[in-house]
């Protein structure tokens, strides 16, 4: 085979493969990273971060949550349940306060973000890249005082 027909080919199974993930759910550790961005914690020094946390890192029209962010990041997230909105603001606090001890593994479909020794945080490879699976990684206790608010 020749080399033009060998680059041919190349460019044909190259169209053919699957799109690249979308750079912010590339790996469970960039998806928890967009999950920060909806929050616009990603930058924030430690100090910002722990005042966030204790006010509830609730939404206030100096940091509005990104909802688009917030939706790409969570595989099971419903926008018009509070319950929901709770677990999200859990586990953006539980990553945030431990962002720099966040560990990664990955086995096929299914991921894991371990953040500090507290929470393991689970995700699952969809089309589009990981997302994290909050009835999964929120734990149950947690989960029971938010439906019960």
């Amino acid at each position: 085979m020749d080399v033009n027909a060998c680059a041919a080919l190349l460019g044909l199974l190259a169209s053919c493969a699957d799109p690249p993930p979308d750079e912010d759910l590339a790996t469970p550790l960039a998806t928890a990273h967009t999950l920060l961005r909806a929050y616009h914690l990603d930058r924030a020094t430690d100090a910002q971060i722990q005042r966030r946390v204790r006010r509830g890192i609730v939404s206030s029209s100096e940091h509005p949550v990104d909802e688009a962010l917030l939706r790409k990041a969570l595989a099971d997230f419903d926008p018009g349940d509070p319950v929901d909105r709770g677990l999200a603001v859990f586990l953006v606090g539980a990553i945030a306060a431990r962002r720099d001890r966040l560990q990664e593994s990955m086995a096929g479909d299914r991921g894991s973000v371990y953040v500090g020794d507290e929470l393991l945080v689970v995700f699952r490879r969809e089309p589009d890249g990981w997302k994290i699976v909050m009835e999964r990684s929120v734990p149950a206790a947690i989960r029971d005082t938010v439906r019960r608010r």
